[in-house]
C-alpha cells in the first residue's frame, strides 16, 4: 500500500515538473502585441492533436490547455511509465484540471476507505506541490487564477470514486 502512495506522488511530482519546464515554451515573440490564431492539427506517430487556439501567448480555457500537445504526450510518458498500477487521464472540465488515477485492479470495499485515508494524508502532504501546479496553469490560460482548480481523482476498477481532493491557486 505505501508502495502505491509512493507511486502515486511520484506521478504527481513528476507532472508538476514537467508542468513547471513546458511553462518555458510559452515564451511569445510577438513584440507588437498582436493576437495571433495558433490553431494547427501537429501530427504525431500514435495520434493527431488539434492544437487550441491561443490569445496573447495563454490558452482560453483549463479544458484546451489539458487537451494540448504538449501535456497530452507528457501523459503518454506517464502511462508507459506508471502502468502496472494505473491508467491515469489528464483532462479540463470547465476551470478543473483533473488528475485521474484509475486503479487497474479493484480494491476490496473492505479497503477502500482505508485506501481514501492514506490518499488524502499523502495529498494533503503535497497541498504546496498541487497549488503550485494551479498557479502554473493559471499562467497559462486566460481565466482568473482564484478561478483555477486541480482536482486529483482515484476511481476504482468498478469505476467507483475512492476519493477527490481540490486545490486551488490562492
Amino acid at each position: 500500500m505505501k508502495n502505491i502512495i509512493k507511486r502515486s506522488t511520484g506521478i504527481v511530482l513528476i507532472i508538476w515538473v514537467a508542468l513547471c519546464f513546458s511553462s518555458c515554451n510559452d515564451f511569445n515573440f510577438n513584440l507588437l502585441g498582436e493576437e495571433t490564431d495558433n490553431t494547427e492539427s501537429v501530427a504525431t506517430p500514435d495520434t493527431t492533436y488539434i492544437q487550441a487556439e491561443k490569445v496573447h501567448g495563454k490558452y482560453i480555457t483549463v479544458e484546451d490547455y489539458a487537451n494540448s500537445q504538449e501535456i497530452q504526450e507528457e501523459l503518454q510518458t506517464y502511462q508507459s511509465t506508471f502502468s502496472d498500477n494505473f491508467i491515469i487521464k489528464i483532462y479540463g472540465d470547465g476551470n478543473n484540471f483533473i488528475y485521474e488515477f484509475k486503479y487497474l485492479e479493484k480494491i476490496p470495499s473492505s479497503d477502500v476507505q482505508i485506501r481514501k485515508q492514506e490518499i488524502e494524508k499523502s495529498l494533503e502532504e503535497q497541498k504546496n506541490t498541487y497549488t503550485d501546479i494551479a498557479k502554473d496553469i493559471a499562467k497559462k490560460v486566460t481565466i482568473d487564477k482564484k478561478d483555477v482548480i486541480v482536482a486529483i481523482r482515484y476511481i476504482n476498477a468498478d469505476d467507483s470514486l475512492i476519493t477527490e481532493v481540490d486545490f486551488t491557486a490562492e
